[in-house]
């Protein structure tokens, strides 16, 4: 993510290859008026080969490109607690130095 090595959750891309469902990329935007808008993504689905690491990892990394998409045309729609690159507690002390 970001062209940093991340820890990207499977689970949409396991249940979109067992059951054949599609995975709906929705994304909610703040107007300036107090309301919001969904973008709605076309929907993907897990391919099903006799490859299912990669069928998993060709449709996560497509979720992966729109969710960066999606954080750089809107960054102050994003907070992120979670340390997704797993490198957070070293980035702190770097900085504290």
């Amino acid at each position: 993510m970001f062209g940093k090595n991340s820890g990207m959750p499977l689970g949409p891309a396991a249940l979109s290859r067992i059951y054949g469902s599609p995975i709906l990329p929705i994304f909610m935007h703040n107007n300036d008026d107090g309301t919001c808008t969904a973008k709605i993504h076309p929907p993907l689905y897990t391919p099903k080969t006799k490859d299912k690491e990669n069928d998993f990892y060709v449709v996560t990394r497509q979720l992966t490109n729109i969710l960066e998409y999606e954080i750089i045309s809107d960054p102050e729609m994003w907070f992120w607690v979670h340390d997704r690159w797993k490198d957070g507690r070293r980035r702190f002390d770097e900085k504290r130095r």
